[in-house]
């Protein structure tokens, strides 16, 4: 008996081991401010649809991932050929400013998680921040190697979400369309950050731990000091907040099949190389590209890391002009993100006052609880075989016997 209590312990830690390996994340990336969740700031619960809500949610949840996501935003509805494709076919505008807060709430889903009821269902995003990264195959000699990830995890991720975008936009429910908008544009907003474009290993000497995840949270505290203030954010006194740039025209190679992918990827790339932005993107630029040309060097995310100080007024201006461009480039590629989830929504057939269809809400619901079934059954499976095993090994030499009732040999 006791044996088969100390088995079940075994078999009952490596369950918890294994799920909470699961379900862990390790760095977060730009800052979010507090969270739509949080009490303090909504008593009674955060309501898109209250004029006062919205207002506190400017006041006290905006930070750099919604800078990033409103401007890029904003530079669609700037331009009346990107905005009238979110027209519905009534012709009225999709971009409510409930539905723009929907959008920004959902930037904050992957680093913290978060369950929200959109369209009469309620959904529930894990937070997955070790998926919030880039890798690139390090070959000096040869760029075009470089651009070749050894792991795409955000970029994948980014792309799950505006599938999903477009799947839920396709049967009417605009309000979740626009929250999973706001998740994919997390991901690449996160590839602006050095720390997720490039691993501890490529600094040398290599940092510790401590080392490496305080300058990696410090930078973060900062850029949101410049880039938190709502009401401010065009006027701000460091970085430069645009808005105005030709979305349609903007990075024209892209392939729609795999385009929110490969936009992931651009950020990244620029933000880990310094690969310098296309004439074709400077009207995104602050200051101009012939400021850029004053600067000669590699700037690329590892001497990001090694230049680091604290505080965003000690940084030279080669810092910030750098991190300026990479926080550019995070803009125009996340609006042209929302401009390609436009073309590829058939809006012809969709009125976002709609109810929606339940049959196939519930027929999607039903799928995804026999997923996590599926894959729970498969974890818990896995986790009971290896807790067996070490409970063997750890009993067998103390007992002689095998606990499973056999004799060992």
């Amino acid at each position: 008996m006791k044996k088969r209590k100390l088995i079940l312990l075994f078999v009952v830690f490596f369950e918890v081991l294994v799920v909470a390996m699961a379900f862990t994340s390790n760095t977060e990336a730009f800052l979010n401010g507090k969270g739509t969740d949080d009490e303090t700031v909504f008593p009674g619960g955060f309501d898109p649809k209250e004029p006062s809500d919205r207002t506190k949610f400017y006041q006290e949840c905006y930070s750099t991932h919604d800078w990033i996501a409103e401007a890029a935003l904003e530079a669609v509805l700037y331009d009346s050929t990107t905005k009238n494709k979110w027209n519905d076919k009534d012709g009225a505008p999709f971009w409510t400013e409930e539905r723009k807060v929907i959008f920004l709430m959902g930037t904050e889903a992957p680093d913290r998680g978060k369950t929200v009821t959109l369209n009469d269902r309620t959904i529930r995003i894990f937070a997955d921040k070790n998926k919030h990264h880039l890798r690139f195959i390090r070959k000096e000699a040869d760029p075009s190697v470089r651009m070749k990830p050894s792991d795409k995890a955000a970029a994948d991720r980014a792309a799950d979400y505006a599938r999903r975008a477009k799947t839920v936009l396709e049967r009417g429910e605009c309000d979740l369309g626009a929250f999973y908008i706001g998740v994919a544009l997390h991901y690449i907003g996160d590839m602006a950050c050095f720390s997720h474009v490039i691993a501890p290993d490529e600094i040398s000497p290599t940092p510790t731990k401590s080392d490496w995840e305080h300058r990696h949270d410090q930078f973060e505290i900062d850029v949101a000091s410049k880039t938190s203030d709502h009401s401010n954010r065009e006027q701000t006194p460091y970085f430069s907040y645009k808005k105005m740039f030709d979305v349609e025209n903007e990075i024209p190679t892209v392939q729609n099949s795999k385009a929110v992918l490969q936009l992931t990827l651009l950020v990244g790339w620029q933000t880990r190389w310094n690969h310098k932005l296309s004439s074709g993107a400077n009207l995104a630029i602050t200051p101009t590209p012939d400021s850029y040309v004053q600067h000669s060097g590699v700037y690329d995310a590892v001497w990001l890391y090694e230049n680091y100080v604290s505080g965003v007024d000690n940084w030279i201006e080669e810092y910030k002009w750098t991190i300026q461009q990479n926080l550019d480039q995070a803009v125009i590629c996340s609006a042209k993100a929302i401009n390609i989830i436009a073309d590829s929504w058939n809006k012809e057939c969709i009125d976002c006052d709609d109810e929606p269809e339940l049959e196939k809400i519930t027929t999607q619901m039903v799928g995804n609880m026999l997923t996590w079934i599926i894959v729970v059954t498969i974890i818990l499976g896995i986790s009971n075989v290896i807790g067996l095993g070490f409970a063997q090994a750890i009993l067998v030499p103390i007992s002689g016997k095998s606990p499973i009732g056999s004799k060992a040999t």
